[in-house]
């Protein structure tokens, strides 16, 4: 199978290319092979390249540089996370090719209790954009135009990833780095989230290309935390001085501190995905502990 794999020299993506290499033809241009500014030149080369399937990990993802453009349709995040999967979703339909979108959890206003949690289907018109960042906006945009324009897709959100050994940080290795530098900032000890682990998810997006699998999935852990729960259990296995860490309610951050809306109450639920992918997820604990193996 020919994969067209976009943004394979980020995080997530060169996971997969590092997993899967062996087991697809996977083709992964640089931004200068394929270059989303110039439609024409970028439609000529999917019709050259004839792939089976595209997966976009492409996007923008500094929540802080996408704010400072909030509203700007012709800014960079607006034209990357949405312009991108929208000129693909066309061009999958075009030449019948499958498209996986890769999403996020921030595209959620929040749950109203930290013990609720967001299923693959779940309903997302009457949302509080307001609760939404711009990068969460451009996202859920995309989704919503994905879904509604795309004949053969599949969209896996993730939420705060993490892997070993990478250049870029992760969700977990940030806070041995903030440690080490002694620069450990308050954490949220009121949130929910559910991290994903990127082996994982890589697991499922093979599944995804090799069965054909539609519609939404999501790929986190089974059970739900905080950024101070997993922050002092990173800290204490790998022996660390975990009552360093000073704790901030989520709600006074947002309230008087940042700028940038954030939901609180983000948690993703597995119970579809598991049952469609026949994968079963396990806690972040566990994912944490494999995580830190490789290291």
């Amino acid at each position: 199978m020919k994969v067209l794999v976009t943004g394979a020299q980020g995080l997530v993506g060169s996971r997969f290319v590092e997993l899967y290499k062996n087991d697809f033809e996977l083709v992964c241009p640089t931004i200068e092979e394929l270059n989303f500014k110039d439609k024409t030149k970028v439609t000529a080369y999917i019709e050259k390249l004839q792939p089976d399937a595209i997966v976009n990990f492409a996007a923008i993802t500094d929540v802080r540089a996408a704010q400072a453009e909030v509203g700007n349709l012709d800014g960079n995040t607006w034209k990357t996370n949405f312009g991108i999967p929208c000129l693909l979703s066309e061009l999958a339909n075009k030449h019948k090719i499958k498209l996986v979108q890769i999403s996020t959890d921030l595209i959620f206003s929040g749950k109203d209790t930290a013990d609720a949690s967001y299923i693959e289907n779940e309903d997302l018109s009457k949302q509080d954009e307001k609760k939404i960042s711009f990068y969460g906006l451009s996202k859920l945009a995309a989704e919503k135009y994905i879904k509604e324009n795309c004949e053969n897709y599949c969209i896996i959100r993730i939420t705060y990833p993490f892997r070993s050994k990478f250049t870029k940080t992760d969700f977990v290795r940030n806070f041995i780095e903030l440690y080490d530098s002694n620069k450990l900032y308050p954490m949220f000890n009121d949130n929910a989230i559910t991290p994903t682990y990127i082996d994982e998810f890589c697991n499922v997006l093979n599944v995804v290309l090799n069965r054909n699998l539609s519609g939404v999935l999501h790929v986190c852990s089974i059970n739900s935390t905080s950024h101070y729960e997993v922050a002092k259990y990173v800290l204490e296995k790998t022996g660390r001085d975990s009552s360093k860490l000073v704790t901030i309610p989520m709600k006074m951050f947002l309230e008087k501190i940042t700028i940038i809306p954030r939901a609180i109450y983000t948690a993703m639920d597995t119970k579809a995905t598991q049952q469609i992918t026949g994968i079963s997820f396990k806690t972040w604990q566990h994912y944490v502990d494999e995580m830190l193996s490789q290291n």
